[in-house]
């Protein structure tokens, strides 16, 4: 009774149980200070967390803008287009510019019901026949020209 040599286990010793004991006596230092056991746990922390900095670090790089660290070019300036003027600037019969011709749709075609009117302001239709057909395009069309607002 009067050591700790002869513990018994679940045994308590000055008020501490055994295992507090034993837990005390591995974070002394070879002089006997306690501080050491704080300081290990205190570096481990550190180490721990320095880590997962390093791990975010080089996670939000790769969230970046583009590959490395440049600058955006500015937006485009967005303009009126003139009369006549298209958007690509080519011809709207080239191959480039929307792909192969489908034909023409004339009021008798079965497509004709599909196309559908832009009442947009901003797009001046040049309407000469006075009954708004002008204005009709495909929805593939109208989707383009509504981005573009």
């Amino acid at each position: 009774m009067g050591g700790e040599q002869g513990m018994q286990p679940g045994s308590v010793v000055h008020g501490r149980s055994d295992r507090a004991a034993a837990a005390g006596s591995q974070c002394r230092s070879d002089r006997g200070a306690r501080w050491s056991c704080v300081e290990r746990v205190w570096s481990d922390v550190c180490e721990m967390r320095l880590s997962l900095v390093l791990l975010w670090l080089g996670a939000a790089a790769a969230c970046g803008p583009s590959r490395g660290y440049t600058r955006r070019q500015g937006t485009r300036r967005i303009t009126p287009l003139v009369f006549g003027q298209h958007d690509p600037n080519i011809s709207e019969n080239k191959n480039t510019a929307s792909g192969p011709p489908e034909g023409r749709i004339t009021r008798d075609d079965e497509r004709f019901k599909d196309l559908v009117p832009n009442y947009n302001p901003d797009i001046d239709f040049r309407d000469d026949e006075g009954t708004g057909a002008d204005r009709l395009m495909t929805q593939l069309l109208l989707k383009t020209s509504s981005v573009n607002e």
